[in-house]
């Protein structure tokens, strides 16, 4: 019986937060709301008349006070408050208002007053904690989303550089440090409100290589969603690997610029990563993940250019962004 009772009132339960939290009422309902509530205790108090006689004539307001304001808010309160101080005196007072009758109306005015304090206290915090679980509801959605694209992602990394690697340590090598690159940003996701800014994300990434004064960074105050992550640090790892293996971080005097910067159309950033004072550049001998997803780029609808060139390789990619200003970050 216990459990059919919780079974029932939970659904009831609901229902109540949810017109509290959400009443849908405009100032014309909630004046309604207020005199409605203003006229139901007259009504109860007139049909018990005969047994009361004079007595508690204030004492059926209270609950519809509570009803008024939880509904109405401060609107509604005041409203029934007011018609409640109006009417009183007409219908419970001998039709009138003796000098002896003033304290207890102001008594009830007082009383009725915290009466609407306390249940707005109590309106502000149920909307407060149903607005906290409807947050915890989405961000719990927003968690298993990430973690099944991170294990996706996971995957693919895993297999990718299987297919290149020619002996188990390569691919443990390969696949550790693809995968801390990964793991780098997540604080980034964290933090994010659906947007993470470029020159954080690069800076990340670029944090455990080159020397003093090796990789400048500079660009405009470009962001992109956090589903872009991924691929954007992924492919920016791959060429300050490639530059500290084979490139212009691979001696002390070669240097690397890295320039993210608002395209022609307005949603589009374009990135570039050009390399000087390193030896010639050459194209692999044969492609493995990282050739292949510098080619793919940054969004495979655009592709990207990759040059090898006298000073070094470069390579230019264009990107979707969800956010852009031209205050420079470097």
């Amino acid at each position: 019986m216990p459990a059919l009772a919780r079974s029932r009132a939970g659904p009831l339960a609901q229902r109540l937060r949810g017109w509290i939290s959400d009443p849908r009422l405009n100032a014309p309902g909630a004046v309604a709301l207020g005199l409605i509530c203003a006229a139901a205790p007259i009504g109860v108090r007139a049909a018990l008349a005969g047994w009361l006689q004079s007595g508690a004539p204030f004492t059926f307001f209270f609950p519809a006070l509570l009803v008024a304001a939880l509904w109405g808010g401060p609107l509604g309160g005041l409203v029934a408050l007011a018609a409640a101080l109006a009417a009183t005196p007409a219908v419970f007072l001998r039709g009138g208002t003796a000098a002896s009758d003033l304290p207890v109306l102001a008594a009830f005015a007082v009383a009725g007053s915290v009466t609407v304090l306390i249940a707005l206290f109590l309106r502000s915090t149920i909307r407060a904690l149903v607005g906290a679980g409807e947050a915890n509801v989405v961000l719990a959605r927003e968690l298993r989303h990430r973690v099944k694209n991170n294990i996706a992602v996971i995957d693919g990394l895993a297999a990718q550089t299987a297919r290149s690697a020619s002996d188990l340590p390569t691919f443990l090598e390969a696949f550790r440090a693809r995968l801390f690159a990964l793991a780098s940003t997540q604080d980034l996701l964290a933090a994010a409100d659906r947007r993470v800014r470029v020159d954080e994300l690069v800076r990340e990434v670029l944090s455990p290589f080159g020397g003093a004064g090796q990789i400048h960074l500079h660009g405009d105050g470009l962001a992109i969603a956090p589903e872009q992550v991924a691929t954007f640090s992924l492919c920016v790892h791959e060429l300050a690997t490639n530059a500290t293996k084979h490139g212009a971080l691979a001696g002390a005097g070669g240097e690397v610029d890295v320039c993210w910067a608002l395209g022609l159309e307005p949603s589009v950033g374009v990135f570039t990563w050009r390399e000087r004072g390193a030896r010639a550049a050459a194209p692999p001998e044969r492609s493995g993940f990282g050739s292949r997803l510098l080619a793919r780029g940054l969004d495979p609808s655009r592709g990207a250019r990759l040059s090898f060139d006298e000073g070094g390789l470069s390579w230019r990619a264009e990107f979707p962004i969800v956010a852009a200003s031209t205050t420079p970050h470097s």
